[in-house]
């Protein structure tokens, strides 16, 4: 039976690949579609139960909660298309199982667009410490979180109802048009994302520049801190772009080729460009996989959050021994002492 990468039509002619590499290529992508789903769960979960209350009361968390959940949907999503694929399940020929895979693989744009929000927030958090509070307010980002959500809906509800229109080529071609726009904008969003880390780290190295060439006493301990948040940020922006530029670099490539007429007529018959296709979804997949590492469990707050909420502690019940607080609650606690650097420290969320 012939198979179907989840980003390619069946009406599209397309050579056939061994069926060993299209198993290990679909049993790679199935692990990744389930990490994404289970750790961006978790996620969800110690953001619901909040034991540290440090979640629903910071206006940035809903960017983290609308990522997680869109990476959710998608880790769903996918996971059941490669189940049926690796089951032979007819399923996948089915419209509604293409209109859905096609619906979560456009609605991409989505996780994107919240990664620039991310780092949207984080550069008025650096640059605009002291109005950062009154600049981001939780009713602001609801409302930029709706905008985005209903803008990839909207865009992607049109592509797909032009992709069913196989009889109107000039819908059919408004459709690739459509398609290749999306990649075109992701790639303007990581061009964006590049552009606000650099400043927010530039803006946070001049802060800490006029902090250590103050001659007051007081200040060794935040000169100190200050250095180590200049450290860590850096090595968060580094790990965000690297993550970003080669999970998505790939499969972008190989959308843009497959969506431009001319650029490459004779690589639909390439076996090793359909090769490519299947892994570069793979990797791309990694992406929604790693997102909740990078924004939210490489950070001792919600590490301590989800111990927490899987032991089954209520907010009113957790007492803390001195040695025994996560280092979220010392963080909180030595915030008191230092002003902001804690935020700083966990810049990119």
């Amino acid at each position: 039976m012939a198979t179907l990468s989840s980003t390619t039509l069946a009406s599209e002619p397309t050579v056939d690949v061994s069926e060993t590499f299209k198993t290990f290529a679909w049993i790679f992508c199935l692990l990744i579609s389930l990490t994404a789903f289970f750790g961006n769960a978790a996620l969800l979960f110690a953001v619901y139960r909040d034991p540290l209350r440090c979640f629903k009361t910071r206006a940035s968390s809903v960017f983290t909660i609308s990522l997680a959940a869109f990476d959710l949907l998608t880790g769903f999503v996918y996971a059941v298309w490669y189940i049926a694929n690796l089951s032979r399940s007819s399923v996948t020929q089915a419209t509604p199982m293409e209109f859905l895979i096609n619906f979560v693989h456009v609605k991409g744009q989505c996780a994107f667009l919240t990664v620039l929000a991310l780092a949207v927030d984080r550069h008025i958090a650096v640059a605009y410490a002291v109005r950062y509070k009154k600049i981001v307010t939780r009713r602001k980002l609801i409302l930029w979180t709706a905008l985005i959500w209903g803008y990839s809906f909207i865009f992607t509800t049109i592509v797909n109802i032009l992709d069913q229109q196989k009889s109107e080529q000039n819908l059919v071609d408004a459709a690739s048009y459509m398609h290749l726009a999306s990649h075109v904008e992701i790639v303007l969003v990581l061009v964006a994302v590049t552009v606000l880390y650099t400043a927010s780290f530039k803006s946070l190295r001049k802060h800490g520049k006029k902090l250590r060439s103050s001659g007051m006493k007081v200040n060794v301990e935040r000169k100190a801190e200050y250095l180590k948040s200049e450290k860590e940020f850096a090595m968060a922006i580094l790990l965000t772009m690297i993550i970003l530029v080669c999970t998505v670099t790939p499969h972008t490539i190989y959308m843009i080729i497959k969506l431009s007429k001319g650029l490459c007529p004779h690589c639909k018959t390439n076996k090793d460009y359909i090769r490519f296709s299947y892994l570069s979804e793979g990797i791309y997949l990694v992406l929604f996989a790693a997102n909740p590492f990078v924004y939210a469990w490489r950070l001792p707050k919600f590490r301590s959050a989800l111990r927490l909420s899987i032991k089954r502690r209520s907010r009113r019940s957790i007492y803390y021994d001195k040695t025994e607080r996560p280092e979220s609650m010392k963080e909180m606690s030595d915030s008191r002492k230092t002003g902001s650097i804690p935020r700083l420290n966990t810049i990119v969320k």
